[in-house]
Formats: structure tokens, C-alpha cells, sequence
């Protein structure tokens, strides 16, 4: 999953590749491979073999952000985006961030791309409710469903996410 996010971000198309390669001269030094893509460069905090992983950090670099605003007065305006798959939503540290950024008003977004498999499980089969998006609201959040192939929607939905999370 972590490929494309890479490159949104400006991560260079010949570092992810090397870096895909095993190659010294990808984004990180080809010790990442595929699963673990990272550049600090781009402020890109990694993808995560493991379902979940990643929430946690996603959850702890949004605190950051707060922080770096609230205590340290910076000027800072930056959101933190957690990308992550259907599966994931099935497990406790979904709960535990999106309870965390509610709590704490996290300057986070939370995206799930759901393919509609949990590693080797069909979504429908591993979860009680398949409709992703109605969770976030059992947090005070707004959960929004939208169409990953339609491209000018998900932009839409994402500018509107990003400045909901920058008020908090």
C-alpha cells in the first residue's frame, strides 16, 4: 500500500524503485523493501507489514503536531494522514486511536482502503457491520463512504477531511 503514498509525497519514482530492488540508493537505503517505505525527507512515516501497526505511530505523530501547536506555540497546520486496509478495522488499536483522536481532537485522518479482503478473509466473513464508514461516528466523528475510482470525489472528500482535521 505504501508505494503510491510514497510517491504522492514526492518521494522520488527512482528511490522507490531502487528501494523495491534492495538497492543502496532507494528512499531507505533498500532495507525497507516494499512493506516498510520511509522517508523522513518527505515526512513519510512508513508502511507496516502487520495490520494496525501503523495506526499507533500515525496516531503519535498527529499528537506531535498538537503538541508542537498547543505547547511549543509553532505555527503548525500539519494533518496526519493513516492509511490502512478493511482488516485492520477488525482489530483493538483502530478502536484505541480513533477513541484517542476523538479524545485528545488529533489533527488526523484516518483512510481505509478497503479491498474487501482481510488477508485471506472475505470482509463479509470477518466483521459485523461491512459498512466501514459507520464507525468513526460511534467516536464523534463523521465517517464518509466514497468511491476510491473516482478521483475528483476522493479529492473532494479528502480537502474536506484535512481541514476538518485541522479544527480539531
Amino acid at each position: 500500500r505504501d508505494h503510491v503514498h510514497a510517491l504522492s509525497k514526492g518521494v522520488p519514482a527512482r528511490q522507490v524503485m531502487s528501494e523495491l530492488f534492495g538497492k543502496t540508493t532507494g528512499c531507505c537505503r533498500g532495507q525497507g523493501g516494499s512493506m516498510h517505505m520511509f522517508s523522513k525527507e518527505h515526512n513519510v512515516l512508513g508502511g507496516f507489514a502487520f495490520i494496525g501497526e501503523g495506526i499507533p505511530v500515525a496516531a503519535g505523530a498527529a499528537f506531535t503536531s498538537k503538541y508542537k501547536r498547543e505547547v511549543f506555540k509553532e505555527n503548525c497546520d500539519e494533518v496526519t494522514l493513516a492509511f490502512f486496509g478493511d482488516g485492520t478495522c477488525n482489530i483493538g488499536q483502530f478502536y484505541e486511536c480513533l477513541n484517542m483522536a476523538a479524545l485528545w481532537k488529533l489533527p488526523i485522518v484516518f483512510v481505509v482502503e478497503n479491498n474487501l479482503w482481510a488477508i485471506g478473509m472475505s470482509h463479509l466473513r470477518s466483521t459485523s457491520d461491512p459498512q466501514i464508514w459507520k464507525k468513526g461516528p460511534a467516536f464523534g466523528m463523521p465517517g464518509v463512504h466514497v468511491d476510491g475510482m473516482d478521483v475528483l470525489k476522493v479529492r473532494e472528500v479528502a480537502i474536506e477531511a484535512v481541514s476538518r482535521a485541522r479544527r480539531g
